[in-house]
């Protein structure tokens, strides 16, 4: 069974696909907080700051998940607007989308 590590399964995006790949793949995932609509198991469920790129790369380095996928969000708009180091330093620049181990 293919192995899937989801990062941010509490956002909405993350909530919906770990209820639609729950029967059909192995998932483990981590973030701030577990999903509610998905059973998982102690094991199955990390809490991981993912805004700290040293600890993410840590657990990326020791899962042995076959894929992972990225749902993690930043949803205060209000807060990206107002301190940009936490969003982009230049907004006309693409956002990094992958993490290199």
């Amino acid at each position: 069974m293919l192995k899937v590590l989801v990062l941010g399964p509490a956002s909405m995006l993350g909530r919906q696909f770990m209820d639609g790949a729950k029967d059909t793949v192995s998932l483990t995932a981590i973030g701030r907080t577990p999903p509610e609509s998905v059973r998982l198991s102690a094991h199955n469920f990390e809490k991981v700051d993912l805004a700290d790129e040293g600890a993410v790369r840590e657990y990326v380095r020791k899962s042995d998940a076959d894929v992972w996928m990225n749902f993690a969000a930043n949803t205060g708009v209000d807060q990206c607007e107002n301190d940009r180091p936490i969003s982009l330093p230049d907004p006309t620049q693409e956002c990094k989308t992958s993490l290199t181990v």
